[in-house]
């Protein structure tokens, strides 16, 4: 697993149904909870002719972003997903190996955050996308590399960079034209840091680990609140875990890792823990929640040649709002 979205492929073999919004499938599948926590449904999202697909993150209007893969285990590409329409994310010089570009955070102005590979400088670099005419490369003064996670509604950007030795988190405010007001994020004591989602109250999530500076092993999860204090978010009983989603409630979505190495979602709503797994999965990563309380990431399943088939999957909260892809969007976004 990487400290982005780990992709592994992943198949539908369980609780698929009917179709709805060209390939977004409905799972009539619901996952029982303890009463203190919430009960959902889900729904896998595949993008049309691909091999495998995952959605990073849904705004509150249900629009989503994700990446995808035609051929490969994590194809370099990016779309965009609002009422059924999936668009994809084109950035000049980036789009297909050897320069892919991952589309990780989406706000609820469409401002779309990720990770571009640029061709000359052979270095990640972070780009902000309004739109399909509209985007600017960014980067964190002085560092190897820079990756933008998240975004809130107010234009502050969370992510990591590489100085050289290490990750460390960050935030930035982005503007129409560029990010300034870098500000680092260092888990205390930790050897590596990274940011992973934040709020429009400016609260972070991401994952730290005390042995790794680039985090990879022996992740834990923190939240930073808006007085910049650290908290640790572990899974009770988790081997690792990796807090990657927060929503203005301060509800948190990520992974956890069980004994046996094998990853499970997670929310902590209310402060209180609980596994999310898609039905019949053998592994679930969820990555991203909204106001809503919808999830989104992705999950597997073993195909018959015994490796990992990848698909994006969204889980409403039983009763909720089901914000199909952007059904019902108000306007007003940046882009038409």
């Amino acid at each position: 697993m990487s400290t982005h979205i780990t992709t592994f492929r992943a198949s539908h073999k369980a609780c698929l149904s009917a179709a709805v919004l060209l390939t977004v499938v409905t799972a009539n599948c619901w996952l029982p909870f303890p009463a203190a926590a919430q009960t959902y449904s889900f729904r896998t999202v595949e993008v049309p002719g691909s091999a495998s697909s995952e959605i990073a993150r849904s705004n509150n209007a249900g629009e989503m972003v994700g990446i995808f893969g035609t051929t490969q285990l994590f194809g370099g590409n990016s779309i965009f997903l609002a009422s059924g329409v999936f668009t994809p994310i084109v950035i000049p010089g980036g789009g297909n190996s050897p320069t892919p570009i991952f589309a990780l955070g989406i706000n609820n102005h469409r401002q779309v955050v990720g990770i571009y590979t640029d061709q000359n400088r052979q270095q990640e670099r972070g780009f902000l996308w309004n739109g399909p005419t509209r985007f600017f490369i960014f980067d964190v003064p002085g560092a190897h590399s820079t990756e933008g996670a998240a975004i809130n509604d107010t234009g502050i950007v969370a992510g990591y960079y590489d100085d050289g030795s290490q990750f460390h988190g960050f935030t930035a405010r982005c503007g129409p034209v560029n990010c300034s007001n870098f500000a680092m994020i260092d888990f205390p004591g930790a050897v590596g840091t990274t940011a992973l989602g934040i709020n429009n109250a400016g609260q972070v999530v991401g994952t730290y680990s005390l042995t790794d500076p680039y985090v990879n092993h022996a992740r834990q999860g923190f939240f930073q609140d808006t007085d910049q204090s650290f908290t640790t978010v572990d899974f009770p009983g988790s081997a690792e875990t990796l807090a990657y989603g927060i929503n203005s409630s301060a509800d948190i979505a990520g992974i956890y890792l069980d004994g046996n190495a094998a990853a499970h979602g997670f929310t902590r709503i209310g402060g209180t823990f609980a596994t999310l797994d898609f039905p019949g999965a053998a592994e679930t990563e969820p990555t991203g929640i909204n106001d809503h309380k919808q999830v989104v990431g992705a999950y597997s399943f073993v195909n018959s040649r015994l490796t990992l088939d990848l698909y994006g999957f969204v889980a409403t909260p039983v009763g909720g709002v089901n914000a199909n892809g952007g059904t019902g969007r108000p306007r007003g976004g940046l882009w038409p």
